[in-house]
């Protein structure tokens, strides 16, 4: 499979549980809060158009304070999705493994992550990561 097709189906999948997860049975406390939610909504917006833009967006967004667990749960899948399809594999690494080392994910998504890792990983030639 070509590793262009290989990012257009990760980043779709990716996409796909970005827009799949929804803060369902979060306590008040982990909820997102407007401001970022209209924030992420902004980044998954633009992942489809400039996602160049979409990882500084990700970025200011880090920068801009304390985020609720929910709120980088779903700022690292974006993250992860737009270092993909700018082709930033270290940087698409070090977020799915900050992914994978949460608690708060399911085994499900996990998964999913877990072999993402691994074809960026394989692209990155680090086969100490595979």
């Amino acid at each position: 499979m070509p590793l262009r097709h290989l990012y257009g189906l990760t980043a779709r999948l990716l996409i796909t549980l970005c827009i799949a997860w929804a803060p369902t049975g979060v306590s008040a406390q982990q909820s997102i809060r407007p401001e970022i939610g209209k924030a992420l909504q902004d980044i998954q917006n633009l992942l489809a158009s400039d996602a160049q833009q979409a990882l500084q967006k990700a970025q200011s967004l880090t920068q801009s304070g304390e985020l609720r667990p929910s709120e980088s749960l779903l700022l690292d899948r974006l993250w992860a999705v737009a270092a993909i399809r700018t082709q930033q594999h270290a940087l698409a690494l070090e977020r799915l493994e900050a992914l994978l080392s949460r608690a708060d994910v399911s085994a499900e998504d996990r998964r999913q992550f877990l072999v993402l890792a691994v074809q960026v990983s394989q692209a990155l030639k680090a086969w100490d990561k595979v």
